[in-house]
């Protein structure tokens, strides 16, 4: 853990290699024990200005599991290391505001790359202004089983090889907002009448919003034959 300067007084707390810190905000963490998880002990409501690079995730797939309504902000998720990719934030029945945020190389396998957003919640939650680049397999950058959410000024893209797609929405009754944002260089495979690749919305009752967003170099691989599937 490499502390950057920060003269606000923070609570103490455990790691889950057992190390005492002050705060998980205004730092670097690189290969340091995760999963961590922020849920009512945790006495925070926010993470800032921090970088977590290449975390050493054991027993989970994801760097993060928020169990309490939460704010992310300034934050990047770093995994650039060869067969070394985990994924970001799991959000369990939270209300939850990611901002400002960077997922870099985050990849799981059979869900979602760098953010699952599951148990029930009707709140919506907001992302707004990240980045969501570099995977490395062909699952979603977010996968939302429950809750709704607004999406807004951010993108999903790849810039070395298309793979991967972008928001999963699988919420019943849900609202999603999907505003000002990109999608680049996104490539999925899968059999004929499957989901698109940069949105998929799975239930036809939930209502969908898409408003000024960008859709480029986005592909679809079913039965052999490439095909535009943006949505």
């Amino acid at each position: 853990f490499t502390p950057n300067n920060d003269t606000i007084p923070r609570f103490s707390y455990s790691k889950p290699d057992g190390e005492t810190l002050t705060s998980y905000s205004n730092g670097t963490f690189i290969h340091d024990s995760a999963p961590i998880t922020f849920d009512d002990q945790y006495e925070e409501s926010i993470l800032q200005n921090s970088e977590f690079i290449n975390m050493d995730v054991q027993g989970d797939d994801y760097v993060f599991i928020v169990q309490k309504d939460f704010l992310f902000e300034n934050v990047t998720i770093i995994f650039n290391e060869t067969n070394h990719h985990f994924g970001g934030i799991k959000i369990e029945g939270a209300k939850v505001t990611i901002r400002n945020c960077e997922f870099i190389g985050c990849s799981v396998n059979n869900n979602a790359n760098a953010i699952y957003m599951t148990q029930s919640q009707t709140s919506m939650r907001l992302l707004d202004n990240t980045i969501f680049t570099d995977f490395v397999n062909d699952q979603f950058a977010l996968v939302i089983d429950f809750g709704n959410l607004r999406f807004a000024n951010s993108s999903i893209k790849n810039s070395n090889n298309p793979t991967g797609g972008g928001l999963y929405l699988a919420t019943s009754s849900a609202r999603f907002e999907i505003i000002d944002s990109s999608f680049e260089n996104l490539k999925l495979q899968g059999k004929e009448g499957d989901g698109g690749t940069a949105i998929c919305l799975t239930q036809q009752d939930s209502n969908c919003i898409i408003q000024n967003c960008t859709f480029d170099s986005i592909e679809f691989k079913a039965d052999d034959k490439n095909v535009s599937h943006a949505v």
